[in-house]
């Protein structure tokens, strides 16, 4: 017995039908690929934000400790704070840091001098996942044996963190 959608339809309906439903295949296909493609494309757009979060979440991190060594000096210790400062640096700061810190150590010790500084804001200027340039204003308090009272001095920051060797380094370093 046959039904009523087996029988021959007159006037070549067979092969109206046959082609339709090759365009609706064709468009159903086309339309699965054009959605798969956005949807690799916002996965990818969305796995690159997430690096570049990680990566300024982790360089920030990393970049406070640093600014408040910065800022944070006294006579006393100022050997241990070149040693950590240059430990935690490289590139352009690491070889111009490490050439005047000896400057740097002679006016602190010739005038007894300590530093405390805060950080009063900070902002990611910009961020991939090897390169983190951040901005500091930091407030600092200068006393030394010549002054005991101290001077508050409000700077700018400008500081590029690398990623090196899976360690996050300071390379530029700029008062501002």
């Amino acid at each position: 017995m046959e039904s009523p959608g087996d029988a021959a339809l007159p006037d070549g309906s067979d092969e109206k039908h046959a082609v339709g439903r090759r365009r609706r295949w064709v468009a159903a296909v086309a339309l699965a690929a054009v959605l798969a493609g956005a949807g690799g494309y916002f996965a990818w757009s969305w796995d690159e934000r997430h690096q570049k979060d990680v990566a300024a979440s982790q360089a920030s991190s990393v970049a406070n400790k640093y600014v408040l060594t910065l800022i944070n000096l006294d006579s006393k210790s100022m050997d241990s704070s070149i040693k950590e400062i240059l430990a935690n640096s490289t590139g352009e700061f690491k070889a111009r840091y490490g050439k005047s810190n000896g400057v740097l150590r002679m006016m602190l010790l010739d005038h007894d001098a300590t530093t405390h500084g805060t950080i009063v804001d900070s902002t990611v200027r910009s961020a991939t996942p090897s390169r983190v340039e951040l901005v500091y204003d930091v407030e600092q308090a200068v006393n030394t044996s010549d002054d005991p009272d101290p001077e508050i001095d409000r700077s700018r920051i400008k500081m590029t963190m690398d990623k090196v060797d899976g360690r996050w380094l300071a390379s530029k370093v700029e008062l501002q």
